[in-house]
């Protein structure tokens, strides 16, 4: 029972530990699997290029790039615009067109082609407010400015030169054949402009401008009746600070459509103070019809407004569908054909973890769920013939690519973020001409290149990462259990083997050992001889009694070392004899009687010995010899423990049943004294080979013993207190006669 139960214990313990090995290996090869499967992310530039914004320039198949570095190191007081193409391949570093410095709070847009501007080439154009006015440059790609104007005829002037003024769009809204430039102004404070406004580009005049309560927070221009004419679709979030204007105020959200002359054709609350709607425009169905898709955000910690996904006519403002997400905040929205279907499907994060996809009938097909904040970066495809790409920042310092299924395929996590990067700017896609790879601003410039084949570096990786350690820990931990199972196995059936061979011959390591001790006391006693012999010359030769003096201390040296060779040499072969005993039927009351007899005659006087046992002890199989051998060596090491004399008691009992080691049929052989005691830190090394705390003890009698009762398949349990005396208890298990 004992054994069995061992057995299942070690065999639970073995598959644990290697259960436990086994996950952290896959886990180490899952997050290697997906940091260097799909995807590579390397930096291109080591400080962070921040609005980055894609061009092609005239006869380039493949995309530029223009960003703005606001914080470098030589110019703290403005801006660094960089016109920039991103290399071909994820080792390679950003190649610089052109730098441009520019005021630190201006606004930028991408290239755009304006009537009569610089010779029908694209210009790009920058945005903001210089002296309490709105200014606009228009700029070609070499810095050239081409046009500088004031924007006049705001209804409200900007108070400060930093001031968040921004392009909304460069195009034709009107369908007049001549670009316009939308744009808006923002504050957060009461009193501050807040507006879309539309101006010509080049004259700087205005065209209608509409004025907000909240602050506008997303814009779209779309053609939503088809009629040639764009109309601009906006959303507008509530700082709550008391500022209300076309019959909107900043307490309240909205969503709303205006035309392409500023006139107001629908608007609706979305939610209360501190809440915003993310934005999309698009044609759901296929039916013709656009429709207006937005996603409530609330940073409201009181009562906060439950997430919201709603979706508007978009000519009316009619409800087609809402759903509401009480605890939920969502943090952006995304509307594409995810996996080629006719229909369109909704994207949206949230601040909870989770990530979602609607389908049709507005009902979530696909939902991921983790425990910390994510947004979507982007949705993007690597090519024509792809699927779409979900790329999220999940928990502060990891970018997470999803594929249309929300199947994690890329985990990249960026372990020094600053504190201050809570959320980067959205993936902006660079396209070679075949694939798109995609640039990401953090601390630094960062290229996501897709891969076409695993690397011999990515393999060097794994073989770096954690997961080495763990596979080689399964290989290394089962290796010593096999080696364990089998010297355990060899040990058992060799002391089977014995135990039916009672008294056959010894091993072959206990015969070799011995002739090598037989062999080791003649030459001892040779030098012993000789020893003896040149002490005897030494008396007789006549020499100066200093040397006489130093010869005589050297010989006595030699032979007290030679005495205690041959004494360990005993003691050896004793503790080398006790290997197989020779069982037989005894009764140990005898044993101990004859025993003490012997020490009565020898110390009677100086030592009293008692003895106690039942009338009646079971007989059971040892080797007589050998127990005396052990009786002897522990009374001889009591009588050394009491210099002045003392009380040896021996008692013996027979026990059913041992409860504290669940041992049955034992009989129990107690030997205690009166004598010095042994202290704790010395008590567990008694029975240590060579271990001795005598100034003349060799550290072999105690072993001797606690060898003979272990090859009786017996056990020494021993307890002593320092200055009280000491205990020793040796078990014997009671065996039939064979």
């Amino acid at each position: 029972m004992i054994r069995g139960m061992k057995i299942f214990l070690f065999t639970a313990a073995v598959l644990f530990i290697n259960a436990l090995l086994f996950f952290q290996a896959f886990s180490a090869f899952s997050k290697w699997s997906l940091e260097n499967r799909r995807f590579s992310v390397s930096a291109i530039y080591d400080l962070p290029i921040d609005s980055i914004k894609s061009f092609k320039l005239p006869g380039e198949e493949t995309d530029s790039l223009i960003g703005r570095v606001s914080e470098h190191p030589s110019y703290m007081e403005s801006s660094l615009l960089y016109i920039f193409s991103p290399p071909h391949n994820p080792h390679g570093k950003v190649s610089f067109l052109k730098e441009l410095k520019i005021p630190r709070h201006r606004f930028f847009s991408s290239f755009h082609k304006i009537d009569n501007c610089n010779n029908g080439e694209p210009v790009f154009s920058l945005l903001g407010v210089e002296d309490k006015k709105v200014v606009l440059e228009l700029k070609d790609i070499y810095g050239n400015t081409h046009k500088s104007t004031k924007l006049e005829d705001l209804s409200i002037l900007p108070p400060a030169d930093n001031m968040e003024v921004g392009i909304i769009a460069i195009e034709d809204i009107d369908a007049d054949g001549r670009k316009d430039m939308l744009w808006r102004i923002s504050g957060e404070h009461a009193g501050l402009p807040r507006g879309i406004a539309v101006y010509d580009p080049l004259s700087g005049k205005k065209k209608w401008e509409f004025l907000f309560g909240p602050a506008p927070f997303r814009t779209i221009v779309k053609d939503i009746d088809r009629d040639g004419e764009k109309e601009i679709i906006f959303s507008a979030w509530a700082p709550h600070n008391g500022f209300s204007c076309n019959g909107m105020d900043d307490d309240h959200s909205y969503v709303g459509v205006l035309d392409c002359r500023g006139t107001q054709l629908w608007c609706f609350e979305v939610g209360w103070f501190f809440t915003n709607a993310y934005l999309a425009v698009e044609d759901l169905n296929h039916d013709g019809k656009f429709e207006i898709i937005t996603s409530r955000r609330c940073h409201r910690t009181i009562k906060p407004d439950p997430g919201q996904i709603r979706v508007y006519d978009a000519l009316s403002g009619e409800d087609i569908h809402t759903s509401n997400y009480p605890g939920l905040s969502f943090n952006d929205l995304y509307v594409i054909n995810m996996d080629n279907d006719p229909h369109l499907e909704i994207i949206a994060s949230d601040t909870q973890g989770g990530l979602r996809i609607w389908g049709r009938n507005f009902k979530v097909c696909k939902e991921y769920r983790e425990n910390k904040d994510i947004r979507i970066l982007g949705v993007e495809k690597i090519n024509e013939n792809s699927f779409p790409l979900i790329f999220t920042w999940y928990a502060y310092n990891t970018l997470r690519i999803f594929d249309h299924r929300l199947r994690i395929i890329f985990n990249y996590q960026f372990y020094q973020i600053p504190k201050e990067i809570k959320y980067p700017d959205p993936i902006v896609p660079v396209n070679d001409g075949k694939n798109n790879s995609f640039v990401l601003t953090l601390d630094q410039t960062y290229l996501i290149s897709p891969k076409q084949a695993i690397l011999f570096q990515d393999f060097l990786k794994l073989f770096r990462s954690p997961f080495l350690f763990y596979f080689l820990g399964i290989i290394v931990f089962n290796g010593f259990v096999y080696i364990g199972w089998r010297q355990t196995r060899k040990s058992r059936l060799r002391s089977l083997e014995l135990l039916r061979d009672g008294t056959k011959t010894k091993p072959e390591w206990t015969l070799t050992t011995q002739e090598v001790l037989h062999k080791m006391k003649s030459p001892l006693t040779a030098i012993l001889w000789e020893t003896e012999k040149i002490d005897g010359l030494l008396e007789k030769k006549r020499q100066s009694k200093t040397l006489l003096s130093k010869l005589k201390k050297i010989n006595e040296a030699i032979l007290a070392d030679v005495n205690a060779l041959k004494i360990m040499n005993s003691f050896l072969m004793k503790y080398l004899q006790v290997q197989i005993p020779r069982l037989q039927e005894i009764e140990i009351t005898k044993i101990i009687k004859e025993s003490l007899d012997n020490y009565r005659n020898t110390f009677g006087n100086i030592f009293t010995f008692t003895c106690s046992f039942p009338p009646s002890l079971p007989t059971f199989l040892a080797d007589e010899e050998q127990l005396k051998e052990a009786l002897a060596i522990i009374i001889d090491n009591a009588i050394d423990a009491m210099p002045a004399g003392g009380t040896i008691s021996i008692t013996a009992a027979y026990y059913k049943m041992l409860p504290h080691k669940r041992q049955k049929n034992v009989i129990c052989i107690e030997i205690e004294d009166n004598g010095c005691g042994i202290t704790e830190d010395k008590l567990d090394k008694i029975f240590d080979l060579h271990y001795t705390t005598k100034k003349e003890g060799t550290g072999i009698g105690l072993a001797i013993a606690k060898r003979i009762v272990e090859s009786h398949d017996g056990w020494i349990e021993v307890e002593s207190k320092e200055k009280i005396g000491t205990k020793l208890a040796l078990y014997f298990p009671v065996k039939n006669l064979p």
